[in-house]
């Protein structure tokens, strides 16, 4: 592997719960666009986003899911009208949203597991880079179970590792 220096900026941003629908916003809603990183000639933005139980969707809190394959929410305190899934990969802005690393639980009944499987349908659909790590049985940020999972953390970081290697030039 030849050896290539870059000067650029690498910037991952992920949260859990409502950090990650803040970073999934940031990473991929129109109106969240690249700001001012306070060092001119430098970008701001965001090349990975990390979302743990976030979602894009409009339903949360609720009593339960059909089940699989779907796991559609049903019962929500959280019973809206909007889905922003479809901005990932819209309206040729693919190019400029980060790459997606998605880790949801099956029985998350807060930000439902029905919306984690939208997103990555849709990365796949519009070619992001994406990983995604389905915690069984998970609940609302299963981190427990994530960190007790070895090849789950192992997936994850060599996802993000991935996603921020500079390109190097041509020889």
């Amino acid at each position: 592997m030849p050896l290539c220096v870059c000067v650029a900026c690498r910037i991952v941003v992920g949260g859990d719960s409502a950090g990650a629908i803040t970073s999934l916003y940031l990473g991929y809603l129109k109106e969240a666009t690249e700001g001012s990183s306070g060092n001119p000639g430098y970008s701001s933005q965001v090349n990975v986003t990390v979302s743990v139980s976030g979602m894009l969707g409009d339903k949360g809190f609720c009593d339960r899911t059909s089940g699989p394959p779907r796991y559609e929410p049903y019962g929500c305190a959280v019973n809206n009208s909007w889905d922003y899934t479809h901005e990932i990969g819209a309206e040729g802005r693919l190019h400029s949203q980060p790459a997606l690393a998605f880790i949801s639980g099956t029985s998350d009944l807060t930000c439902p597991y029905y919306y984690a499987l939208e997103a990555i349908r849709r990365a796949t659909a519009v070619g992001l880079p994406h990983t995604f790590i389905t915690v069984p049985g998970g609940g609302h940020v299963p981190f427990e179970e994530l960190f007790a999972n070895e090849g789950w953390m192992r997936q994850l970081f060599n996802f993000i590792a991935a996603q921020l290697q500079p390109p190097c030039p041509p020889a």
